[in-house]
């Protein structure tokens, strides 16, 4: 089914001729459908004046991979003035840490029309997700440039939205689908948690609960709420792009970090043995470099980044089909262990139950987290 007919809608509003638009679906497309428009001649796009291509985004009412699956359309609204903020207009503090970062890149909003819930931005050109990048056969310089650079942005740009003022938190505010998905993150827990016959199930699906809820209430920053490979973008210039900002918002550096963490260790089980290495070694320059350039991490924090690690574990199992049963159970491994570690408070953190190993691949089911430990362990 198509869901949106870009073509004709870029003649109208440009008015321009179809044989001068060229489209390109992008890949993803579980939520929206995203589109490469190139334009030959160069068209004239509203204040930044003529390009050759933009990227656009069109969101319907339900999710674009199900249609029966419906959707609130303001997740565009909240990207396009994400993307105003991210620009640094309204946070200077955003524009000078981008400043220093001229290697890293997001898009620009050039227009988003919320009649029609087609949002218009700047092309990155082309580029592959973090996890293509590092299942294909990277110089290992680059991947401690790439990670570095990203780590040290990202512990600056956690700290320069610390405590963000009341109105840009309202600008970026979605409290009906923050509660629908905690809801279904604490639902999948307990759901797989029951079913793979863990004990204390009930026990660990409430600290799930309950570190959730005081998500963005303890250290909060601005952070993308979704920050895995699939939106962090490499290009052949070791250049780094950051997109899909439409659930950016209140969150905290720990349950962003803890979330990247946990599907950099998902790459390693889902791909070739010549990969794992590569993630590893991501995940260690990452982390190195955010904790160089990042506040010393308080207790809740150590809690916070055990929680979300173990949750996006295990929630993660519920659609693991591309998972072999082996690192099925060695993720089911991983994140209860993390879960256990969490303790009920911050004074019952346990790092010590994440060194024990019991499979044969040595410390692939848990280094990864122990990485994040050790260093303020």
């Amino acid at each position: 089914m198509d869901l949106f007919d870009f073509s004709s809608y870029l003649k109208c509003i440009l008015s321009v001729p179809s044989e001068e638009i060229d489209i390109q679906q992008l890949t993803g497309g579980l939520m929206n459908l995203t589109v490469r428009a190139s334009f030959t001649p160069p068209a004239n796009l509203f204040r930044f004046g003529h390009l050759s291509s933009a990227i656009l985004k069109y969101a319907p009412p339900f999710m674009a991979a199900d249609p029966t699956q419906p959707m609130s359309v303001h997740r565009q609204a909240i990207e396009a003035q994400a993307l105003v903020l991210l620009s640094g207009c309204s946070i200077p503090a955003i524009s000078e840490i981008l400043s220093k970062f001229p290697t890293l890149r997001i898009p620009k909003l050039i227009h988003h029309d919320a009649e029609r819930h087609v949002l218009w931005m700047t092309d990155l050109g082309e580029t592959q997700t973090l996890s293509q990048y590092l299942t294909s056969d990277p110089l290992m310089h680059d991947i401690e440039r790439i990670a570095t650079s990203l780590g040290a942005f990202l512990a600056e740009l956690f700290r320069a939205t610390r405590d963000p003022p009341d109105d840009t938190i309202t600008l970026v505010a979605n409290p009906s689908h923050t509660a629908q998905t905690y809801s279904f993150l604490i639902s999948v827990t307990k759901k797989v948690l029951t079913t793979a016959g863990i004990t204390n199930a009930e026990l660990l699906a409430e600290r799930v609960n309950e570190a959730l809820q005081s998500n963005g209430t303890v250290e909060p920053c601005l952070g993308m709420a979704d920050l895995w490979p699939g939106n962090i973008l490499i290009d052949s210039h070791c250049n780094i792009g950051l997109v899909d900002w439409e659930y950016f918002g209140l969150s905290t550096a720990s349950s962003e970090l803890g979330m990247l963490v946990a599907h950099l260790h998902l790459i390693r089980l889902q791909t070739q043995a010549s990969a794992h290495e590569n993630s590893r070694s991501f995940t260690a320059f990452l982390l190195d470099s955010y904790f160089q350039h990042a506040p010393a991490p308080s207790s809740y924090f150590r809690r916070q980044i055990l929680m979300a690690y173990g949750c996006e574990l295990v929630t993660r199992l519920e659609n693991a089909r591309e998972l072999e049963d082996a690192s099925k159970g060695q993720l089911l491994n991983a994140g209860v262990r993390s879960l256990i570690a969490a303790g009920g408070s911050e004074n019952e953190v346990d790092f010590s139950t994440l060194k024990v190993l019991d499979n044969d691949r040595g410390a692939l089911s848990q280094d990864i987290m122990a990485m994040v430990c050790h260093r303020f362990a």
